[in-house]
């Protein structure tokens, strides 16, 4: 018999619970064909043959990080008045920023609502900040955010 768990659920400390029980549990193979089955799968997906057998699915120039880095470079090259390698940097480090902070908005690490500027104005989320008419007032609370979140976490990122 075969347990199949997950990796990314935290153990559980009960031993003596029934395995099927455990939160990290996602399925018991049986029978020998079934395993001989996911066997299979399993080396045909780590040779490649898997990926090979279904290009259409697995495109290497379809994959979702070469879609973001497509649109990353678009937004680059809306925001790039200058074309030099210091203004190109300027733009990613902002982007960068941006990431992050939707990052720890998605993850709920922090809320919009925590920041006064913000929450003054109705903002929770940047796309509602970037709607905002005035370039100054949107300019004035990434300042004031950026400044923030550099502070409270401490890192290189803002």
């Amino acid at each position: 018999m075969i347990y199949i768990f997950s990796g990314m659920v935290k153990p559980e400390d009960d031993i003596k619970k029934p395995i099927e029980e455990h939160e990290a549990f996602i399925k018991k193979l049986n029978r020998v064909a079934d395993t001989l089955e996911n066997y299979k799968l399993f080396e045909r997906i780590t040779t490649g043959e898997y990926y090979r057998s279904r290009p259409k699915k697995f495109n290497p120039k379809e994959t979702v990080d070469h879609y973001l880095i497509d649109q990353l470079k678009g937004l680059s090259d809306q925001l790039a008045h200058e074309n030099t390698v210091e203004y190109r940097r300027k733009i990613n480090s902002f982007v960068g920023r941006l990431i992050f902070t939707c990052y720890l908005i998605d993850r709920e690490i922090i809320s919009l609502n925590d920041y006064p500027i913000l929450s003054e104005q109705k903002i929770r989320s940047l796309l509602d900040l970037f709607e905002q008419k005035s370039i100054s007032k949107i300019r004035q609370c990434l300042t004031i955010l950026f400044t923030t979140l550099k502070k409270d976490f401490n890192g290189s990122m803002f």
